[in-house]
């Protein structure tokens, strides 16, 4: 638990733990004042059976899933859903990845700029390429146009090298 100025004044020391005052619960295990949080530095209340466990090394729930999800990305990310990310969150894995598009790939100057997948592998985070908005609009109507009229086929199961 985080503390917070005047917490002395609700909790009250007895022997090496301090319980709530006005609590007179034999459950009550007690609540073992720590040095510093993992994730703040700042001191905070834990439980002891928390600590005896191995855990309660954060003051609280924010604290200890910022400082978990720090330097995890890909597969060894609590929420990876691999091949069955959404359409938002591939497009975030290229953000996050190859950073912002910044150029055209034909040359074009524009005051905006995007990612545009090239064969429909879009767990493939080297198979975009940036693109101006008006060119990647083009770029995506001709690779329609070409796959109705059945002359352009991506490359299904392929992977590029």
């Amino acid at each position: 638990m985080k503390l917070y100025p005047g917490w002395e004044q609700d909790y009250e020391r007895r022997g090496s733990g301090y319980y709530r005052v006005g609590v007179a619960s034999k459950s009550q295990r007690g609540l073992v004042l720590c040095e510093h949080c993992e994730g703040c530095g700042e001191p905070y209340l834990a439980g002891r059976r928390n600590l005896a466990d191995g855990k309660g090394k954060f003051c609280t729930l924010s604290c200890m899933a910022s400082a978990v999800q720090v330097g995890r990305e890909g597969v060894t990310a609590n929420r990876w859903r691999g091949t069955e990310a959404g359409y938002g969150q591939k497009h975030k894995r290229i953000h996050n990845r190859r950073g912002k598009a910044t150029q055209c790939v034909w040359g074009c100057e524009s005051q905006w700029y995007e990612w545009a997948n090239l064969t429909g592998h879009y767990d493939d985070i080297e198979d975009f390429a940036q693109m101006c908005v008006p060119c990647h609009r083009h770029f995506d109507m001709a690779i329609r146009a070409m796959s109705r009229e059945g002359t352009w086929k991506p490359r299904v199961g392929e992977r590029r090298k």
